[in-house]
């Protein structure tokens, strides 16, 4: 999801794309094939979405234990944590699976969803390091060693 520039810099949206997001999970749900590529190309903090994120993490569980990775696995084990309704419930499960155009392009996907993440790294970096600058505490030697 691409957001049109603010007006002012400060009210920038950090970079993410909510729909690779969900068409990755939802290849994930549709494909063991595309599951295992999106495993290894994305990790769970890319996700900008705090529920995609637990989606990913109970794909991977699932898949990682040699148990089945569906809507209904992925939405029994979401459930037996706790954790269905705070993901949108098993409606939203279903919802993944209607947003993939095609499973075979869940790595590319997961590319997506990974590349967003690492930028947002970057931009939570470089802010550290304004702070860390404008912080007046400690030698400036020691700041840089950090």
């Amino acid at each position: 999801m691409t957001d049109p520039e603010p007006d002012h810099p400060l009210e920038r949206t950090p970079p993410r794309d909510i729909l690779a997001e969900q068409a990755s999970l939802g290849a994930c749900l549709l494909s063991p094939i595309a599951c295992a590529e999106v495993l290894a190309a994305a990790a769970p903090e890319a996700y900008y979405q705090p529920r995609h994120a637990t989606i990913y993490r109970t794909i991977a569980d699932l898949f990682m234990a040699g148990e089945p990775v569906d809507q209904i696995a992925v939405g029994k084990r979401l459930a037996d944590r706790g954790e269905l309704g705070k993901i949108g419930g098993q409606a939203y499960l279903y919802e993944l699976e209607q947003a993939v155009p095609t499973a075979a392009n869940g790595e590319y996907y997961a590319d997506i969803v990974q590349d967003r993440g690492l930028r947002r790294a970057l931009i939570e970096l470089g802010t550290r390091l304004v702070q860390m600058g404008y912080t007046p505490d400690g030698a400036t030697s020691e700041l840089i060693e950090r």
